[in-house]
């Protein structure tokens, strides 16, 4: 796996784009790819080395496209990638006897809010316009026919077989936590089932709109890792803005802020607006699998081992509202 080593190897390879070879290279996270900071004598980077197992060349290819295409289309605050001298944004570094795709973005000032933010509200309001924003570009946006990006579906989500693992594999997980979980998943597949998919409800999504996945600087707020946009149900965008504290007792209030400036630009029906604690349902799912297979995350040292009892008291909420 990629790791810490790397880099030690990165100051060749700036030379890429038109970088120092003596700019100062910060790690930055782990998680699906690794990030590094990269500061040089005139601005901060943002350099994005994919792990191999997760995104083809096209899918990342895809994904620069669609970023492309928001920026010319929209006034959403997004990351933008750097061409590198070759003219290519996408670009190629070996290490240990392993090739990765890497992309360079420009750094964009910001913090991250919390769930504690006195005024999270206001920022939800501010996500629902921009993920509303986002539902309406993909609808009429034609992507070109190489387009390839992943499908959130119930199976990919929280299937046996899902893209970030199993979730029936924690082991963290008490009998009794499995059973009521498990319970909900079977009620979850039913309602998606009964949702269905239609060029109103699915399609391409951010798929990951998480706070930390925003940066704020005074009343502007950024979104940025579109590393998992992805063809999905377009309510799930809420369900991600609230990773780890679905279960929070604001989540009500939250909601009701996120869904009346989406309303604003485009329409929510009764059912969709009824399917985001199906989307909320899902999310936990994907996420408890998530801290099985990423154990090497900073979430999973911090939530891991509590968040399958914390899973197991959604899932018994989420029930007695669908039954």
């Amino acid at each position: 796996m990629i790791n810490h080593k790397l880099s030690n190897h990165l100051a060749a390879y700036l030379s890429l784009w038109d970088l120092s070879p003596h700019a100062k290279i910060i790690l930055h996270s782990h998680s699906e790819n690794i990030i590094y900071k990269i500061c040089d004598d005139r601005y901060d980077y943002i350099l994005r080395i994919h792990h191999p197992d997760y995104h083809d060349t096209q899918e990342i290819l895809s994904e620069l496209e669609w970023l492309q295409a928001l920026k010319q289309d929209t006034d959403i605050i997004i990351p933008q990638p750097i061409m590198g001298k070759n003219e290519h944004f996408l670009q190629h570094i070996f290490f240990d006897g392993q090739h990765y795709n890497a992309i360079l973005f420009h750094h964009i000032i910001g913090d991250h809010p919390a769930e504690n933010t006195y005024n999270i509200s206001h920022y939800f309001s501010l996500l629902g316009k921009i993920a509303a924003t986002l539902h309406h570009h993909v609808s009429s946006w034609q992507y070109s026919k190489n387009f390839k990006r992943k499908i959130w579906h119930a199976e990919n989500l929280f299937g046996k077989k899902a893209l970030w693992g199993n979730w029936r594999n924690s082991e963290y997980m008490a009998k009794n936590h499995y059973t009521i979980i498990h319970t909900a998943c079977e009620k979850l597949t039913e309602n998606l089932k009964h949702y269905g998919k239609n060029n109103q409800n699915f399609g391409l999504i951010h798929a990951d709109m998480r706070l930390a996945n925003l940066l704020v600087h005074h009343d502007n707020i950024a979104l940025i890792d579109f590393d998992d946009c992805g063809f999905g149900w377009f309510m799930y965008d809420f369900a991600t803005t609230v990773s780890f504290f679905e279960d929070s007792k604001i989540i009500p209030k939250l909601k009701d802020s996120w869904c009346r400036a989406y309303q604003a630009i485009r329409h929510i029906d009764d059912i969709d607006y009824h399917a985001i604690n199906d989307m909320m349902m899902a999310r936990r799912l994907a996420l408890l699998a998530w801290l099985h297979s990423h154990n090497h995350a900073i979430e999973a040292s911090r939530l891991y081992k509590d968040f399958a009892a914390h899973t197991a008291l959604m899932a018994q909420h989420y029930l007695a509202l669908t039954r």
